[in-house]
């Protein structure tokens, strides 16, 4: 499968994952909604890192991608978590940034195991 193509698909799902994820972390919660908030944290970050996977791993090291995935994970949560702290309506939460990394952290290892599969030379 062509490297390139997987790149550019994983690069703007990751841009799509950090607004959508700037969004529903610093507007106001969503009204009526019957999703746990550990569960949406988890699944919106799990998209983060399955995409940035996609995004930043390169050729013979695809393991970088990996590497950084989790590490945007782990500071974009914080960095969320902490803006919360300047709005209204929301507050910071340490359960909510082990979520954030638990879900960048599981989307990241699935979207590797993928692209070692997708990118397996014979």
């Amino acid at each position: 499968m062509d490297e390139r193509w997987l790149r550019r698909a994983g690069l703007l799902g990751f841009v799509a994952s950090i607004g959508l994820i700037a969004y529903a972390t610093l507007s106001s919660s969503p009204a009526g909604s019957n999703t746990p908030d550990w569960l949406a944290h988890f699944l919106l970050f799990a998209a983060l890192g399955g995409t940035a996977v996609f995004a930043f791993a390169r050729g013979e090291r695809p393991w970088t991608g990996l590497l950084l995935a989790i590490a945007i994970a782990l500071a974009f949560g914080a960095l969320t978590e902490v803006a919360q702290g300047a709005t209204a309506t929301r507050s910071p939460s340490l359960r909510d940034w082990v979520a954030d990394v638990a879900g960048g952290a599981t989307g990241a290892a699935v979207a590797y195991a993928l692209l070692r599969a997708l990118t397996r030379r014979d």
